[in-house]
C-alpha cells in the first residue's frame, strides 16, 4: 500500500462553507462517527428535502436553509443553497467599522410563494434588493446592486410567507465590513471562515488502493476545545476520515462511511490541543471514484501547516 504523507496535489474549493454550523445538509449520514473522548455517537440534524415545488408541513412552520454553502471567490463572499420561509431567515449580518460600500450580486429563483431579499441598516432603514412580486412565476431574479453601508451592524435577510427559493448570492469583500452569522446558541461565526482546508480526490488521484491524503494544522494557543466543521461527500467503497495527533497518531475524531454519500455536514469537537503539537486531517479511501472534504473553523488560533510534498514511501 502506498502512503502519501503530505500530498499537496489538489486544493480546490468544495462548495465552500464556510458556514457549516447553521447549514442543514442533504444526504446520507456516515456509518459511524464517534468522538473518541466520549462514549456517545455524534449525530447531525439533516434536512433531506431539496427544493420542492410544493411546501410540506415542516416548511410551512419553519425558517431554514438546506444545501447551504458559503465560500470566498476572488474578492467576493459567496452564498448558495435553498431557503424555506415561514416569515424571515437571516442570510448574513454585516458589521462595518466605518461607512463603506459593498456590491450585492447573484440570482434568486422563487419556487413557492412571494419573498424578498432585504438589507436593514443599523438605524433600521430597509432597502429591498430583490422582490419576487416584480417577476412572473418561476423566473429568475438577477441582483447587481451597490449598497452604502453605514458604520454599525446591519443585516441581509429573506422575508416571505410560506415561500421557498433557490439562491446564489455574493457580497463584495471590504476591509471595513465583517460578515458573520449568529448560531442557535447565540455564538457568532465569521463568513468566510478564518480557517479552511479543502481536499478533493478522484479515481485518478493515486494508483494505490487504499490511498491516503493528509493535511496538517497546528494551534497558536493551547485550546481546551476547538470546534471544526466538516462537509464531505463520496462515491466509492469505503472512506475513513480521521483527525489525529501527527506524532503519536492518537485519534481525536473519526468517521467512516460507505458507498455514495451525498453532501453531509458534521462537527468535530477537538479537546486539549497544544501549541507544540502538529495535527493531521487524514482521509483513507478504498475504490474511490470521488471524494471531497472541507474542514473550516471560525477560530483565529488554528493554522494550516504548509509543507513540501514528501517522497512517496512504500508501507
Amino acid at each position: 500500500m502506498k502512503k502519501i504523507a503530505y500530498n499537496r496535489k489538489i486544493r480546490l474549493y468544495l462548495l465552500g462553507i464556510s458556514t457549516l454550523c447553521f447549514l442543514s445538509a442533504c444526504g446520507k449520514q456516515p456509518e459511524n462517527e464517534t468522538a473518541v473522548w466520549e462514549t456517545a455517537t455524534v449525530t447531525d440534524t439533516v434536512v433531506k428535502d431539496p427544493i420542492a415545488a410544493t411546501y410540506d408541513t415542516q416548511a410551512q412552520e419553519e425558517n431554514y436553509f438546506s444545501s447551504f454553502s458559503s465560500w470566498q471567490k476572488d474578492e467576493t463572499y459567496m452564498t448558495s443553497g435553498n431557503v424555506y420561509l415561514k416569515d424571515k431567515k437571516t442570510l448574513t449580518m454585516l458589521e462595518a467599522a466605518d461607512d463603506a460600500q459593498i456590491t450585492v450580486t447573484g440570482n434568486l429563483n422563487p419556487m413557492e410563494g412571494d419573498m424578498s431579499l432585504v438589507y436593514q441598516s443599523p438605524d433600521g432603514t430597509v432597502i429591498t434588493l430583490a422582490d419576487s412580486r416584480d417577476i412572473t412565476d418561476n423566473n429568475t431574479m438577477f441582483i447587481n446592486q451597490s449598497l452604502e453601508i453605514p458604520a454599525g451592524t446591519g443585516e441581509i435577510y429573506f422575508t416571505g410567507n410560506r415561500a421557498a427559493a433557490i439562491f446564489d448570492i455574493g457580497f463584495s469583500l471590504s476591509d471595513n465590513v465583517h460578515y458573520y452569522y449568529s448560531n442557535n446558541d447565540n455564538s457568532t461565526h465569521s463568513m468566510p471562515p478564518k480557517f479552511e482546508i479543502e481536499m478533493e480526490l478522484t479515481e485518478n488521484y493515486d494508483d494505490a488502493d487504499p490511498f491516503i491524503d493528509e493535511r496538517l494544522f497546528y494551534v497558536t494557543k493551547d485550546m481546551e476545545t476547538l470546534e471544526l466543521n466538516l462537509l464531505y461527500q463520496m462515491k466509492g467503497e469505503e472512506g475513513i476520515l480521521e483527525i489525529a495527533d501527527n506524532k503519536t497518531d492518537n485519534v481525536l475524531w473519526r468517521s467512516v462511511w460507505h458507498g455514495t454519500v451525498d453532501t453531509t455536514a458534521s462537527k468535530a469537537m477537538l479537546k486539549d490541543l497544544e501549541t507544540d503539537r502538529e495535527y493531521v486531517i487524514r482521509f483513507t479511501g478504498t475504490k474511490i471514484e470521488y471524494a471531497a472534504i472541507t474542514a473550516v473553523s471560525d477560530s483565529d488560533k488554528i493554522q494550516e501547516r504548509e509543507r513540501l510534498e514528501k517522497t512517496e514511501e512504500e508501507v
